[in-house]
C-alpha cells in the first residue's frame, strides 16, 4: 500500500497496513467515498509529516490483548481540522486555529479506527486485540518503527498521520507472526498429509495469472463518463511493488519487467506454500 512497504519488517508492514485501510475504511463509512491512504516509510516525505505534526493533535495507545506495547498517531493540524469536518459531515477548508470542538472530533475518529484495527486485527487470526487512550506522560520515547500515513479523496486537504510503534509493539508483532506460521505449518503439514492424495489431482488444473498495478474504486457516473485519453489515477505509486493474483488471490509482489518483449513480474515477495493453497482454497 505505501510507497516503500518492503523496507518494514513484514510483521510491522501487515500492522501499518492494517490501520492505513481501517482509515480508509471508516471515512468511507462516515461520509469519504473517495478516501484513499497511502503508507510511507522513510525520507523527506515522512520528515516533512513530522514537522506537520508538531502543532497538530496526539493520541497515544496502549495495546493489549494478544499484542502488548504502545503506538503514537501525531496528525498535523490540518489533518485535525479536517478529520473533524469529517466526522461532522462539513464540507470545504477550514481556517484559523483548531478548537476544542475540533480535537473531541478527531479523538472519536480516531477511536473508531482504532476499533476497527482491533477488529481487522483479530480476523486475520491473532485472537483479540485492545487499543485504549493514554497520557503522554513526556516519558521517552523508543521508537522502534515510524510511517507517514497520506489520506487523500476525503477532504480538499491531504491529511497526514505520523503512525509509531514502540520496541515493545514490534517485538509483539515478531512473536505473533513465528506463532502464527509455526502453527500453520503444523496444521499445513497434517493437512497436506491427509489430502495429498487429492492435492495430486488438481496440480495440473489451469489457475488464471494476472497482475495488479492498483485499484481505485469509481462510481458509476464516472465509468460512464470515461472516454478514450481519460486517465484513470490509482491508489498505488509508481515504485510501489505491483501484486501477482492467481485465481483472484493475492500471492506473490514483484517488480515488473521486460523479457523479450513481454511483460514480467520478478518476484520479491511471496506467500508460503501452504498460505498459497489455503488462499486459492479461499
Amino acid at each position: 500500500m505505501g510507497e516503500t512497504a518492503m523496507k518494514w519488517p513484514e510483521p510491522v508492514r501487515r500492522y501499518l497496513e492494517t490501520w492505513a485501510e481501517a482509515f480508509v475504511e471508516i471515512l468511507r463509512q462516515i461520509a469519504a467515498p473517495e478516501a484513499r491512504a497511502t503508507l510511507v516509510a522513510e525520507g523527506s516525505e515522512l520528515g516533512r509529516a513530522r514537522e506537520e505534526t508538531v502543532s497538530g493533535f496526539r493520541a497515544r495507545l496502549a495495546c493489549s490483548g494478544t499484542l502488548a506495547g504502545r503506538q503514537r498517531l501525531d496528525v498535523s493540524l490540518v489533518g485535525l481540522k479536517a478529520l473533524a469536518r469529517i466526522l461532522r459531515g462539513e464540507t470545504g477548508e477550514a481556517s484559523g486555529e483548531a478548537s476544542a470542538a475540533d480535537h473531541e472530533a478527531a479523538a472519536q475518529l480516531l477511536r473508531q479506527v482504532a476499533a476497527q484495527s482491533a477488529a481487522r486485527l483479530k480476523a486475520q487470526g491473532g485472537g483479540e486485540v485492545e487499543f485504549r487512550e493514554e497520557k503522554d506522560d513526556g516519558n521517552e520515547w523508543r521508537s522502534a518503527a515510524a510511517a507517514a500515513l497520506r489520506l487523500e479523496g476525503g477532504a480538499p486537504e491531504t491529511i497526514m498521520v505520523v503512525i509509531e510503534i514502540d520496541e515493545g509493539l514490534a517485538g509483539a508483532l515478531a512473536a505473533r507472526a513465528e506463532t502464527s506460521a509455526a502453527a500453520l505449518g503444523n496444521d499445513s503439514a497434517s493437512s497436506l498429509d491427509n489430502e495429498g492424495s487429492n492435492l495430486d489431482l488438481l496440480l495440473d488444473v489451469e489457475l488464471e495469472a494476472s497482475i495488479r498495478f492498483g485499484q481505485k474504486e469509481l462510481l458509476l457516473r464516472d465509468v460512464l463518463n470515461l472516454r478514450p485519453g481519460a486517465v484513470v489515477e490509482l491508489a498505488r505509486q509508481v515504485n510501489e511493488p505491483a501484486e501477482l493474483l492467481v485465481a483472484g488471490r493475492l500471492m506473490a509482489r514483484g517488480e515488473v519487467v521486460v523479457v523479450e518483449g513481454n511483460y514480467g513480474l520478478r518476484i520479491t515477495e511471496i506467500l508460503g506454500p501452504a498460505e498459497r493453497i489455503a488462499a486459492i482454497r479461499g
